[in-house]
């Protein structure tokens, strides 16, 4: 792989982490509430929703590329 293919990658994945970072500090901006996963392990509306943006993301990245997610793995749901 080229260099300039793996800056693009990597900015790419840079952005996608910007992305699912701001979405977590807009959550925590409000009251949050702390939930038990069936592993008695914490989760949070922020948990769940910066995973949902990583998921699409990669997703449109490297379609079909599997990716294990954690909070997608603890409800039971292989890789995406």
């Amino acid at each position: 792989m080229d260099t300039l293919v793996s800056e693009n990658i990597l900015d790419a994945i840079c952005a996608i982490a910007r992305e699912a970072g701001a979405a977590i500090m807009d959550i925590y901006q409000r009251d949050i509430a702390v939930r038990e996963k069936a592993d008695a392990s914490p989760v949070t509306d922020a948990d769940e929703r910066a995973e949902a943006i990583i998921l699409a993301r990669l997703g449109q990245l490297a379609p079909g590329i599997p990716v294990v997610a954690e909070e997608s793995m603890a409800a039971g749901h292989g890789p995406t």
